[in-house]
């Protein structure tokens, strides 16, 4: 498939709209109501963070596709004019040939149609392109994925076509040669948002650490020392202070990724490597961003000794390391979820009083990353939600579900449907249990408790037409059903809405909760639903 066609089928990032509908925040509007308040900053600033990833996301979806079709226009139309003098049906085969060439292989194949062009060697067979697919069967599109036989055959039948005209050849060599060394659009422009979202988390961190160090100053210790002439143009010891902290955040942010993960061990007891979806291609994040911006997006020796002493395979010295889509959507979701579980780490060890709205604040990031379909960062972040101590029994139920729900959607019901089955719900809140059947896709239980939640305000229409984890239910017919009878719901006992006796869901358990189950413990997040 190509970038363009995944960029389509591609679930878009949502615009502020969308973003708004999640639960309210009212604990964080407390906070932020008093603008001297000093826990503001680290909600500002996960704000700003997440902000910026959202608009980098925004950017690359809305930009990228038509890049790619500019590249391919500009390229396609280079090459039709090379093969003007061609008999137009096999003109139109060698354009579609040549632009599947430098698609899938733009260094390796320019080097293989050079070699043929400068010997003049014909093709072993003349049907060397009946095993090679050209186009996507599915989609239509032209393959980027050519295998390197496939890349052989299809240069050395592109040698043979043109075998009666040489100077086509020579023509086609050229310009693929010239097309080589031009960077795509497309490319410049993914590498220019990696490196904008690498600097939007240094950004982060400098913003985090500076809030800390303002909780806790004492963590300074003795350094910097200040020279005489330096304390006397300071104004106050609050000048003095402030230049001390903005000494010290300066210093760590030069140092690289295992650095600041020494710092976070040191001064909140966090490991780096625990609050990352995988260590290993943050690091590389990092190591391709300064490739970009210092060696034009080629394998440095630096780079690619950096990556064999973290125990990683690199390419050679000198290679292309392109940001497809794939990678630049994966290095988002990295830092996302590394973002919010930093933020919530160092709030939580400045102001410890304050763990309870660090992580509600952490929840509503991860609804907001579901209704993104982010699942990768929603799955880290739920994950260790879960674990703080801090965290209710409500709030690590809401967690669990969410870490379900996402690895559901990333690896299917299979993974996790033995946990889901074990999962004691009998003294919960009835939602809970409806959430339970929810995930297991028994979709008749589910139905049938839907009408007594409603009733019962645990579950409205926003949930219903909203909540990411009912996406199975909103594809039934009953849906429908459901939402026109929202307001004629019945009371407890559940029913199937039409005055039947209890229905039995589709693992032949009542879908009937009795009593309204465990309450929401005191303090724990009002807005805190699963979802």
């Amino acid at each position: 498939m190509t970038d363009q066609a995944e960029s389509e089928h591609a679930p878009q990032p949502p615009g502020n709209q969308a973003r708004s509908s999640v639960r309210s925040r009212a604990l964080e509007e407390a906070l932020l109501a008093d603008v001297h308040n000093p826990h503001r900053v680290f909600v500002v600033a996960r704000d700003t963070f997440d902000e910026s990833l959202s608009a980098l996301r925004q950017v690359h979806g809305a930009v990228t596709p038509s890049l790619q079709r500019l590249d391919e226009a500009r390229f396609g139309d280079a090459i039709a004019s090379a093969t003007a003098d061609l008999e137009p049906g096999k003109a139109n085969q060698i354009v579609l040939g040549v632009l599947v060439l430098m698609r899938s292989g733009r260094r390796m194949g320019a080097r293989r149609l050079g070699s043929e062009a400068a010997s003049g060697a014909e093709a072993a067979a003349s049907e060397a392109t009946s095993g090679v697919r050209l186009t996507d069967e599915a989609t239509g599109d032209m393959r980027d994925d050519l295998t390197e036989t496939e890349l052989d055959e299809l240069g050395n039948w592109l040698s043979h076509e043109l075998k009666d005209t040489p100077e086509t050849l020579v023509h086609l060599f050229r310009l693929f040669e010239r097309e080589f060394v031009t960077p795509e659009r497309q490319t410049l422009i993914r590498g220019l948002l990696l490196t904008a979202a690498a600097a939007a988390f240094e950004a982060l961190l400098a913003a985090l650490l500076v809030a800390f160090y303002e909780a806790r100053p004492e963590r300074l210790g003795d350094e910097p020392r200040f020279s005489l002439s330096d304390l006397q143009e300071f104004g106050s010891l609050d000048d003095a202070r402030e230049e001390a902290i903005g000494r010290r955040v300066d210093g760590i942010l030069h140092g690289d990724l295992a650095e600041w993960g020494k710092w976070l061990d040191q001064n909140t007891g966090l490991q780096l490597p625990n609050l990352t979806i995988d260590f290993a291609r943050l690091f590389e994040i990092f190591q391709r961003r300064h490739v970009i911006l210092h060696a034009g997006g080629r394998v440095s020796r630096l780079y690619k000794r950096r990556m064999e002493e973290f125990g990683q395979k690199a390419p050679e010295v000198g290679a292309s390391l392109r940001v497809d889509r794939e990678y630049l959507e994966d290095a988002f979701d990295e830092l996302q979820a590394v973002g919010a579980l930093t933020t919530v780490g160092i709030w939580s060890k400045a102001y410890p009083a304050e763990e309870k709205f660090a992580l509600h604040g952490l929840y509503l990031q991860s609804y907001d990353l579901m209704l993104e379909e982010r699942w990768r960062a929603v799955r880290k972040i739920c994950a260790l939600g879960k674990l703080s101590k801090e965290s209710d029994e409500v709030g690590r139920h809401v967690f669990q579900v969410n870490e379900w729900l996402a690895v559901k959607r990333l690896n299917g019901l299979g993974e996790v449907r033995e946990a889901i089955e074990n999962w004691d719900t009998s003294a919960l809140l009835p939602r809970f249990r409806f959430m339970q059947r929810v995930l297991l896709d028994a979709l008749s239980g589910a139905f049938a408790m839907a009408p007594t939640l409603m009733h019962a305000n645990q579950l409205d229409e926003n949930d219903l037409l909203e909540w990411p984890a009912l996406r199975e239910m909103r594809a039934d017919e009953r849906f429908r059903g459901l939402i026109a009878s929202r307001s004629n719901v019945p009371s407890a006992p559940a029913t199937d809405g039409d005055g039947a006796p209890p229905h039995e869901d589709d693992d032949g358990e009542q879908a009937g909760d009795g009593d309204g189950g465990a309450a929401q413990q005191p303090g724990s997040p009002p807005s805190v639903r699963p979802a």
